[in-house]
């Protein structure tokens, strides 16, 4: 390789080496706030609820979902 490429290389080894090292650092905050997070208790019924619907189920509310996001996005385009 040549000068400038291992130049190269060598930077984004360093920029990844920086977010891993800032993304270590934080974890224990990450997970604190995760913890106390509305969004986590919040989002804590939704597996109990699916969890009653059977494989066929979770398929067609599946398909209901998609083919309403196709339709809307169809709609949308044409306006």
């Amino acid at each position: 390789m040549s000068d400038s490429m291992d130049d190269r290389v060598a930077v984004m080894i360093a920029h990844d080496s920086a977010i891993a090292r800032a993304l270590s650092s934080s974890v224990t905050t990450i997970a604190r706030a995760w913890d106390t997070s509305a969004v986590r208790r919040w989002s804590e019924p939704v597996p109990r609820a699916f969890s009653t619907l059977t494989t066929a189920d979770r398929l067609r509310y599946g398909l209901v979902a998609v083919g309403a996001a196709v339709v809307t996005r169809l709609i949308l385009l044409f306006l």
